[in-house]
Parts: structure tokens; C-alpha cells; sequence
């Protein structure tokens, strides 16, 4: 899985972080914390599932596209969509400018991308929309679930006493 949080070069890397950061905005403002990385993961994961056994049945090579987080923002992006298609980012012109926008613009630069080169990754990018739009319906039990470990992790590794040595105590010396 360490494929999601590595990329080609740290432009692909930050373009990458704005488009997950525009996405999960949605899901973290509408749905609380902790609702981003669940779905970004499990998009990850069956994005790559998908890639390895499409091209292990068609017998073509991997791609170098299996490095980088394209797979968990489609989850995210669609999640986000099927949520709430009409949430309006208002950060330009004192206009609200649609989340779909967003959308359209990320699918065409993400196809522009691949140059229709390697058909296992509309595969790719395929299982990782579906982990996204089953985000509020088949596997919305399965996002909570993931959810809740997150946020109990969260409260375990926050909390100090969890780390903190007991002092050992030691009898007071007593003068004659």
C-alpha cells in the first residue's frame, strides 16, 4: 500500500494532495473526521487489485501509473459526488463554483494523463470509483467501522498517559 503515499515527482505529488484536499473537503465537512482516509485507502487498495489482475489475465505489464494516490481520489471524488453532488466550494470571485466542476476537470486531466495507453488502468481507476459510490450505500457499515478505528487510534495515541513512565517513588530520608 505504500504505493498511495509515493509518486513519480513532487509536482504529481502536490497536484495530487489539492485534488484529495478538494475532494475530502467534502466528506470532512459534511461527515466529520476521520472519513477521508478510510475511503482513500480502501480506493487505493481495490484500485490496485484491479490493475494487478486485469493485467495478469490479459498478460500486459504493470504500469508505472500503480505509483501515486490517483486511485483513493477517485474513491474520495466519487464518495464526495455521490454524497453531495451540488456542495459548492466558495473560494473565487464570491461565487460558488460546484463540486461536479471540480470533478469534470479532474477526470479530464486524469484521461488526458494516461494517453489511453495501458487499458488496465481505466480498470484501475474504475474499482476505485466504485469503492467510492458504494461509500453511502453497501459499504457505508464498512466506512463507519473503519471510521471508529481511526478515531479510537486517534484518541489512544493523543493521550499522554498512554506513554508516560510511572515515577517510582522513593521512601523520604529521615535525619536524626
Amino acid at each position: 500500500m505504500s504505493y498511495a503515499f509515493l509518486d513519480t515527482s513532487f509536482l504529481r505529488l502536490l497536484t495530487n494532495m489539492i485534488w484529495l484536499w478538494i475532494f475530502g473537503t467534502v466528506l470532512e465537512d459534511l461527515k466529520g473526521p476521520f472519513r477521508v482516509l478510510p475511503v482513500f485507502l480502501t480506493g487505493a487498495f481495490l484500485g490496485a487489485v484491479g490493475l494487478i489482475t486485469f493485467s495478469d489475465a490479459v498478460h500486459i505489464p504493470y504500469s508505472e501509473g500503480l505509483t501515486g494516490a490517483q486511485a483513493g481520489i477517485w474513491a474520495v471524488l466519487s464518495a464526495s459526488l455521490s454524497y453531495r453532488p451540488q456542495y459548492k466550494f466558495w473560494m473565487l470571485f464570491d461565487r460558488g463554483i460546484p463540486l461536479y466542476v471540480f470533478a469534470g476537470i479532474f477526470i479530464l486531466l486524469q484521461l488526458v494523463q494516461i494517453n489511453f495507453y495501458h487499458p488496465g488502468m481505466y480498470v484501475y481507476f474504475g474499482a476505485a470509483l466504485i469503492a467510492g459510490l458504494f461509500y453511502n450505500s453497501v459499504l457505508s457499515s464498512y466506512y463507519d467501522g473503519f471510521t471508529r478505528i481511526l478515531k479510537s487510534l486517534s484518541a489512544y495515541l493523543g493521550n499522554n498517559r498512554n506513554f508516560l513512565t510511572k515515577s517510582v517513588q522513593k521512601k523520604p530520608i529521615l535525619l536524626k
